[in-house]
């Protein structure tokens, strides 16, 4: 699978903003093996911490993605609020999940 050629400057602008960015917040991603777009795009992150929001997160999966980034999880909001606003603060960001 390949993205689509109309995606080409969404997906370099990811690309860009994954390689730069130390934090990744993830949701509902699956991780699977055959979405080798998704993951070469993803891998080309090298995060110090990976938030998973997700009821069933693929905590492996992401650490064989990201191997040297501190993987954590958390449910959908309203469940997960508690747990995305801890990590947000431990991470520097303080807004308040609306």
């Amino acid at each position: 699978k390949t993205p689509p050629p109309e995606l080409e400057d969404v997906w370099t602008l990811a690309r860009t903003v994954l390689a730069r960015g130390t934090r990744i917040v993830v949701f509902g991603v699956a991780f699977n093996p055959y979405d080798e777009a998704v993951l070469a795009l993803l891998r080309a992150g090298a995060p110090d911490s990976v938030l998973i929001i997700d009821p069933v997160p693929k905590v492996d999966a992401a650490q064989r993605l990201w191997p040297s980034a501190r993987i954590e999880s958390a449910l959908y909001p309203p469940g997960g609020d508690a747990a995305i606003t801890e990590w947000l603060h431990r991470h520097g960001t303080s807004r308040p999940i609306a």
